[in-house]
C-alpha cells in the first residue's frame, strides 16, 4: 500500500464531547469500509485496472483497541485548545491530515480554517487518517486470513 487512508473530516467542536471512540464520528462513519485493491497501471484507463481483492473491513474490538490511544491523544489536544498543534508524527496508527488543498498558510483564505473549542486560534480543516503502516497491517491480516500465499505481494522487500 503506498498511501494512507483519509476518512471523515473532524468537527473539533463536536468531537471533543465524546467519552470514547465508539461514540466518535470516526467510528460512526467508518465502522465498515469496503476495500477494493487494484493494480495501478498508468498505461491503462482506471476503469480497466485489474481488481485483485475486495473485502469488508470492520472496526471491531481489536481495531478499536489499536486506534483508541491515538484517538485519546487527538481529543486531549482539542480539549486543551491546541487542535492547531496536532501533527501526524505524534500518533502511531490514527492521525489527522489536512483537507484544504495547501491553502492554510494563506491568511486570507477562510475555507482552510475552522473554529475549535477552548481557543480563539483557528485550526486547519482536517480529516481522520489511517497511516500507511497501519493500512499495510490491515492488508497483511486480510491476506494471511483469506489468501495465505499472497502475502508477499504486499510486503515490501527490506533493504
Amino acid at each position: 500500500m503506498k498511501e494512507p487512508l483519509s476518512l471523515n473530516i473532524i468537527n473539533y467542536n463536536k468531537e471533543h464531547k465524546n467519552a470514547a471512540i465508539r461514540s466518535s464520528s470516526l467510528y460512526k462513519k467508518n465502522k465498515k469500509i469496503l476495500f477494493v485493491w487494484y493494480i495501478h497501471n498508468l498505461a491503462s484507463l482506471r476503469s480497466s485496472y485489474l481488481i485483485k481483492y475486495v473485502f469488508l473491513w470492520e472496526m471491531d474490538r481489536k481495531v478499536l483497541g489499536e486506534l483508541k490511544d491515538d484517538y485519546r491523544l487527538i481529543l486531549e489536544k482539542i480539549r486543551q485548545g491546541k487542535a492547531h498543534h496536532i501533527h501526524q508524527y505524534q500518533h502511531k496508527n490514527l492521525t489527522l491530515c489536512p483537507k484544504h488543498g495547501g491553502t492554510f498558510k494563506n491568511p486570507s483564505d477562510r475555507k482552510s480554517k475552522t473554529t475549535q473549542p477552548f481557543s480563539s486560534t483557528p485550526a486547519e480543516v482536517r480529516a481522520f487518517r489511517l497511516k500507511s503502516s497501519y493500512m499495510n497491517s490491515v492488508i497483511r491480516r486480510y491476506l494471511a486470513k483469506e489468501h495465505p500465499g499472497s502475502l508477499s505481494e504486499f510486503v515490501p522487500a527490506k533493504k
